[in-house]
């Protein structure tokens, strides 16, 4: 329903939109940088259509792919996987690094943690 201009879903409004499923995440895949994409959605996000190159990454250990995945998934991989979102939590920050850098106007030298 349009709502002076605007397509509202407000609950105080009392309309709401008509449902859309957007597919599933690998329903299509960018043909510039493999990444994973909703069936509508296009390759300006990911990698601005082949304007953005970055390094592909390692595949996944065979381990992790295995309790993720794995047909046979262990009790482990059950678990793994509905605490996965806590583990990477957790580990977050766990491969960010710093060092100093020279001023380059001659100043004092930036320090990070």
């Amino acid at each position: 329903m349009v709502h002076n201009g605007w397509h509202c879903a407000a609950a105080a409004a009392k309309h709401f939109p008509e449902y859309s499923h957007s597919g599933n995440l690998g329903d299509h895949k960018c043909p510039h940088c493999g990444a994973l994409l909703f069936l509508h959605e296009d390759s300006s996000l990911c990698c601005r259509k082949g304007r953005v190159v970055l390094p592909k990454l390692n595949p996944h250990p065979q381990e992790l792919m295995e309790l993720i995945v794995g047909e046979n998934q262990p009790k482990q991989g059950k678990e793994f996987v509905r605490r996965m979102s806590r583990y990477n939590n957790l580990l977050q920050f766990a491969s960010v690094s710093a060092g100093n850098k020279p001023s380059p106007a001659g100043g004092p030298m930036a320090r990070y943690p």
